[in-house]
């Protein structure tokens, strides 16, 4: 239920927009609940059903960060991943200006792909300029941080 409840949100919802673009006109302003890690946020949703989870992870679309603990391949990436992570943490915990942009499904479902705004700037943007992301879509392997 919760998913077909978030694909119909998708679909009416959502704005098709090219990577990194942020000029959308229906940002949404939910609280940020946590930082899984870099490019993984969870979300406030309230205004789900009660029957479902009040939280929505979101995916950031078009990039990748560092692992953190078992996931990460190497003590670099390990190490990596807590900075970016404390640095996101840092730009939209309890910030009220951050705003939420969708663009679909995770391949893995469960999260939805989108990005967060921070004035206008894209927080995908911003990981990949200070050098906290890569660029990676979905498909083929993932960049490696351990090189």
């Amino acid at each position: 239920m919760k998913t077909f409840f978030i694909a119909f949100l998708l679909c009416v919802t959502t704005t098709a927009y090219s990577i990194y673009d942020v000029t959308l006109t229906s940002p949404y302003k939910w609280p940020v609940v946590r930082v899984i890690d870099g490019d993984s946020i969870v979300v406030e949703a309230k205004w789900l059903p009660n029957e479902l989870d009040d939280t929505i992870s979101i995916r950031l679309f078009g990039i990748d960060t560092p692992e953190r603990g078992w996931r990460a391949r190497c003590d670099r990436e390990r190490e990596l991943a807590e900075e970016v992570t404390s640095y996101v943490e840092g730009l939209l915990i309890g910030n009220p200006s951050v705003e939420v942009v969708l663009s679909g499904w995770d391949k893995f479902g469960g999260r939805v792909l989108g990005d967060f705004v921070i004035g206008n700037t894209s927080l995908a943007r911003m990981l990949l300029d200070k050098n906290y992301a890569q660029p990676y879509t979905g498909s083929g392997p993932k960049p490696s941080w351990c090189e």
